[in-house]
């Protein structure tokens, strides 16, 4: 029986050639050449070759090579014959001084990844932070050395006994309040009072009376009278001798007269020179002055004062409208002067619906008729001024009598 007869499929053919082994006399001359020079084997040149059995290894029994078998436990495959690393070629002995050989492939790569994963453990690892820095402890002074001295060493000083433990503790002091600033009430209160005590032992006076008020919203020119006052019973005069309104007079007696004032028309007046009687509140009157003349005297505006005062030491006004200024110098006025300046807020004054400020100063010469009384008086409205009475040349007492007050003594006309 022929192979060909057999017609078995060529890879059972190859196992059974492989299984059996093939005799040398078969291989073809090619394959003889490729066996006697296989790839990789160094061909020796030179008159003399070296023996077949030095070259290769002996053949196996059954006169064939047999091929490299792989272990598939193991998952290597075994070198080529002529390889190095087969048996026709062993792997030369490492000689760590003379020889340098390099990892294998698989070295190579087992060593590659472990780096790899030697960096990624490092960066997954946290952070150590450097331990907290103990502070420094001070260190102990040295002792300075002793300066020798030829004189005798100081005797060491006593102890000193250990102070005595009370058998209470001691009490602590509350610190003392802060002391409130002064708001003047009390020194403008003292200016007052003796205001009203002078005034008091006053029973009557005359004086030079400059004046200048606004009535209706329109500034009246300045007058300058002589103003003769007492207060029992209440009578006052005063005759204009200044170049506005000259010759004008104005008398008023209460309980005298119905009640009625006196007067005599001046210069500049419709007609000068005319005596006539109005009442104090007619509008005649109230057109050319801010005041009405039953509300002369120096007693009212001590009266003002002193009520002010009263309301904001009871708290039923600002402590703080009410201004104690001290001395005060005035061109205008020839005596030392004390102040005091009252906020006047809506509703103290009909003359000031909307409020403003009127000054008091008293005069401070002991020396003066008029010590101790308000000698100038001044206010203000919007910045703008709404009073000013100021009564110089004092004589107190001035011993009027009736007759002063008599209207027959006045301007010398006819009585309507």
């Amino acid at each position: 029986m022929t192979l060909t007869t057999l017609r078995l499929p060529t890879a059972v053919l190859l196992l059974l050639l492989v299984g059996t082994g093939c005799p040398r006399n078969l291989v073809p001359k090619k394959d003889a050449a490729f066996r006697d020079n296989p790839p990789g084997r160094a061909v020796v040149s030179g008159p003399k070759e070296l023996p077949e059995s030095v070259l290769l290894p002996p053949a196996p029994p059954g006169g064939a090579i047999q091929p490299p078998r792989s272990d598939r436990m193991a998952g290597t495959v075994p070198p080529l014959p002529g390889m190095p690393g087969s048996a026709s070629r062993p792997q030369p002995e490492f000689d760590p001084l003379n020889d340098v050989t390099l990892a294998s492939a698989d070295e190579e790569r087992k060593g590659l990844l472990q780096r790899i994963r030697e960096r990624r453990d490092k960066r997954n690892q946290p952070p150590v932070l450097p331990p907290a820095l103990e502070p420094k402890k001070p260190e102990p002074k040295k002792p300075e050395p002793k300066k020798e001295t030829n004189d005798a060493p100081p005797k060491p000083a006593p102890m000193p006994s250990p102070p005595s433990v009370p058998d209470q503790p001691p009490t602590v002091k509350p610190p003392a309040p802060a002391a409130l600033p002064a708001t003047g009430l009390a020194d403008a209160r003292k200016v007052v009072e003796a205001a009203a005590k002078v005034f008091a032992d006053t029973p009557d006076y005359t004086c030079h009376l400059t004046k200048r008020d606004v009535v209706g919203g329109k500034p009246q020119p300045q007058e300058e009278a002589e103003y003769s006052f007492r207060k029992e019973p209440f009578s006052v005069h005063f005759k204009v001798t200044g170049e506005n309104g000259r010759g004008r007079e104005a008398l008023y007696v209460k309980g005298k007269n119905g009640g009625k004032m006196t007067i005599i028309t001046g210069k500049g007046d419709l007609i000068a020179g005319r005596k006539m009687e109005l009442d104090p509140d007619s509008p005649l009157v109230a057109s050319r002055s801010r005041t009405r003349i039953y509300e002369a005297g120096l007693g009212r505006p001590i009266g003002v004062l002193a009520k002010f005062l009263d309301q904001a030491d009871a708290g039923r006004r600002p402590a703080d409208t009410i201004k104690f200024l001290g001395p005060v110098e005035r061109k205008d006025m020839q005596v030392p002067l004390v102040g005091i300046e009252v906020k006047l807020l809506p509703g103290d004054d009909p003359l000031f619906p909307k409020g403003g400020s009127r000054s008091y100063f008293f005069d401070a010469d002991p020396k003066s008729q008029s010590h101790g009384l308000p000698v100038l008086i001044t206010a203000t409205e919007g910045g703008r001024e709404a009073e000013y009475y100021a009564f110089t040349k004092f004589r107190r007492p001035a011993n009027l009598t009736d007759a002063d007050f008599s209207p027959d003594r006045m301007g010398g006309g006819k009585r309507r």
